[in-house]
């Protein structure tokens, strides 16, 4: 079920966009192009001008002003305001602090309890945490303005570090249910789990330069995927975040090229191995002899033997 339409959606704010100004001055041809190119996509900058100019969509008056008094405002659907609902009871949500309090009387459109993750680590980030929530702001707040912190973390081996860092991302960890916040530190990038920092305060803009985030230590996969029961489309969608190339090699099998942070190899094992049969490793050679370690694991663990070819 699509709740949400990007495309038309995006017809929507280009045209209410259009019709503000014209509630100002008249628009032009132009002023529309302009408006749509910035708004929306596709061939939207063809077919919204011509519409509202040739009178198919009879909202503005011959001299380009606009029909109406007031601002276009369109207001939010039942349905999205239980999907908004729905998405307000996700903790990970709750950490941004975004004031949800209109929904707060709407059924919610489906529980966290009806959310079923798997080949995920169980014990994840407490979001519900008072501590981790303020990190987590005082965090954001220093990527939003550029700013410093005086972090107090703890590593793995439970080892404390005091540094001053300057926060540049936070991402975050299906497979291990964490966040994680990039920051540079003496002209490199650390990465710092977010469940390890003790204390963070807040400092003034960092001056100078910042290393680029993305110039940590790349690697690439190859997949072949066979596109059975939609596996192409669910195995984009599953990596939609990362940079891709696909190409077609067969009638109903594709090569998919992956690239993704060398750190976050053991979690790309287990989301490829998560497709079973549709998806084949063909290279690097490292990277597939692991899949096929994996593999013969879980097979000799449930008593069967593994084929000469995986």
């Amino acid at each position: 079920m699509m709740l949400f339409n990007e495309f038309y959606g995006s017809y929507y704010r280009a045209v209410a966009e259009i019709l503000r100004q014209a509630l100002e001055k008249p628009v032009t041809r132009a002023d529309m192009v302009r408006i749509c190119q910035e708004f929306s996509f596709g061939d939207a900058w063809l077919n919204i001008p011509q519409a509202l100019t040739d009178g198919s969509w009879p909202l503005l008056t011959g001299e380009g002003r606009a029909i109406i008094r007031r601002e276009p405002v369109r207001p939010l659907t039942l349905l999205e305001k239980r999907w908004l609902k729905a998405i307000s009871l996700d903790p990970r949500v709750q950490l941004f602090d975004v004031d949800l309090s209109f929904v707060e009387d709407v059924e919610p459109l489906f529980t966290p309890v009806d959310m079923i993750c798997f080949d995920a680590h169980a014990d994840g980030d407490d979001y519900a945490d008072p501590a981790y929530r303020a990190h987590f702001r005082t965090l954001l707040q220093a990527i939003s303005e550029g700013r410093s912190v005086r972090m107090t973390y703890a590593s793995r081996r439970q080892r404390t570090m005091v540094d001053e860092v300057t926060p540049l991302r936070l991402e975050y960890s299906e497979r291990d249910d964490c966040f994680r916040v990039l920051c540079a530190h003496k002209n490199a990038v650390k990465v710092r789990n977010l469940s390890g920092v003790r204390q963070c305060e807040l400092l003034g803009k960092h001056e100078g330069g910042l290393p680029d985030p993305d110039a940590r230590e790349s690697r690439r996969v190859v997949l072949e995927v066979t596109d059975h029961r939609n596996a192409l489309e669910r195995v984009s969608m599953h990596f939609t975040h990362l940079r891709k190339e696909v190409e077609r090699v067969g009638e109903r099998t594709f090569r998919m090229t992956l690239w993704y942070d060398a750190s976050d190899e053991p979690e790309m094992l287990i989301r490829v191995l998560q497709f079973g049969p549709t998806v084949r490793v063909l290279e690097p050679a490292d990277f597939r002899s692991e899949v096929e370690k994996r593999v013969r694991e879980q097979l000799a663990l449930l008593g069967m033997e593994a084929p000469g070819d995986i």
